[in-house]
């Protein structure tokens, strides 16, 4: 048996050894107690206080663990098994909820107490955002407190009417960045049109180009330095797609080497000048996105290959855009109401 032993802090010991059947077995001794967890794989650090932490935390006094630091820990235990991205978000959640809730213990935190701090945030946050850190509050607390339950009332979501670009306003688009900046925004535009993420459209090399189809394996995204990275995967679990393109568009990604040299606020910043420049409802990169799929099912094609293409994890979008095709509809019906009721009259 092949042992790794590392000392974590003071009494704290990690013993991660592999037995004979292939596996590996971790045990972690805190203040003379044992912990165990078996793996496939030689797990990390990281992985074996994940494995263990639920564990672990039932014995660990909360009347002296601070919000602040519990947040800490939580946020390092989980760094391998986050991407860049969330556990950025994460690391910063902490920071931004208010001094006195961070420095209250994890032992004394109530439905009250969070009720309270949510009305604090819900002040200035958006009902998203407030549910974020709601979700992030809760998770940590139960970390060490697996009993944990609760129940507050959160700030109702406000309903946003989607704006989607018309077909009229695409072609400018595709049209400015083909004749300005020296053309190169035209990739990542006609990309984004075709339902591609900004972050995975900065990602995107000639080695993804497989003829006229761009493999979607990865994504641009900032770290916890605020540092441009290359995550080796996109966005979720379904993200990972070949997207047909058209011709030009695939050699010239091959021919320069990539889709767009660039992180992607430059597209986001682009978008935007065009925007000013004709005087058109602002829109963002995202909402070229919505454009494809409300193309598509404009053409009849299914639910099931849209949410293939573009790469969403659920049909929520594809529900938004239905409701706007159907508000379309009702203003529709209206008009021609209308007109058969007092065309006569007129």
């Amino acid at each position: 048996i092949r042992i790794y032993q590392v000392i974590i802090k003071g009494r704290q010991i990690m013993n991660i050894e592999k037995r004979a059947s292939g596996q590996y077995r971790a045990r972690v001794q805190i203040n003379k107690k044992r912990y165990t967890a078996t793996f496939d794989h030689k797990p990390t650090e990281s992985e074996v206080w994940l494995a263990l932490s639920d564990k672990i935390n039932t014995t660990i006094n909360c009347k002296k663990i601070t919000f602040e630091l519990a947040a800490k820990e939580y946020c390092k235990i989980r760094k391998n098994v986050l991407s860049p991205t969330t556990y950025r978000e994460y690391c910063k959640t902490s920071s931004r909820l208010s001094e006195d809730f961070q420095c209250l213990n994890i032992g004394d935190i109530t439905a009250s107490v969070i009720q309270c701090e949510i009305n604090y945030l819900s002040a200035t946050r958006s009902a998203k955002t407030v549910k974020n850190y709601y979700n992030f509050i809760v998770s940590v607390i139960r970390m060490y407190r697996p009993d944990f339950k609760v129940y507050v009332k959160l700030p109702n979501s406000e309903k946003k009417e989607t704006y989607i670009p018309t077909d009229e306003e695409i072609h400018k688009l595709i049209e400015y960045a083909k004749t300005t900046k020296d053309g190169v925004f035209y990739v990542p535009i006609v990309l984004a049109c075709y339902g591609m993420r900004r972050s995975e459209i900065c990602a995107i090399t000639s080695d993804d180009i497989k003829g006229n189809i761009v493999c979607i394996r990865k994504a641009k995204v900032m770290d916890i330095d605020n540092q441009w990275i290359i995550k080796p995967y996109p966005k979720n679990e379904t993200s990972n797609r070949d997207v047909p393109v058209p011709t030009d568009v695939a050699e010239m990604i091959k021919t320069q080497g990539y889709a767009y040299n660039g992180t992607p606020n430059g597209i986001t910043d682009f978008i935007s000048d065009f925007c000013k420049k004709y005087n058109i409802n602002h829109f963002s990169v995202h909402k070229l996105r919505h454009y494809f799929c409300s193309r598509l099912s404009a053409e009849n094609i299914d639910t099931e290959t849209i949410i293939s293409l573009s790469g969403h994890k659920t049909d929520y979008v594809m529900k938004s855009i239905y409701r706007h095709k159907i508000e379309e509809k009702v203003v529709q019906a209206s008009d021609r109401l209308n007109e058969i009721l007092f065309s006569n009259n007129q």
